[in-house]
């Protein structure tokens, strides 16, 4: 009777040593996941960026903002368009509208004459 006793007490301690290596490991689990997601938001949140326009758009004018500013696309001459994006943050490229279908620049957009 005594061993069996003991093979109880045993299989029991057995028992509760697992369950607290498993509540520890999901608790430490958890601590790293909501560490994990609080870095990956706050490194979003650290330069947000948004277009009006919807990014790389020629055909609407947009203005991109960041946390520095925002610039509005606008046209340099008649047929050059600097068309402002965001990538890790406010970005511009000059675009030859005539390129898009014989457009011009007009209005911070290409458009048809």
């Amino acid at each position: 009777m005594k061993k069996n006793k003991a093979k109880r007490d045993n299989f029991k301690l057995a028992v509760l040593v697992i369950g607290v290596l498993l509540i520890v490991g999901i608790t430490f689990a958890v601590i790293q996941i909501a560490n994990l997601s609080s870095q990956i938001s706050g490194f979003a949140s650290k330069n947000p960026c948004s277009d009006s326009d919807g990014g790389q758009n020629v055909i609407e004018q947009g203005i991109a903002t960041d946390s520095s500013g925002s610039a509005t696309d606008y046209c340099i001459d008649d047929l050059t368009l600097r068309e402002y994006y965001c990538g890790n943050n406010v970005n511009y490229k000059d675009l030859d509208c005539s390129e898009y279908n014989g457009r011009v620049c007009s209005d911070g957009a290409c458009v048809y004459e």
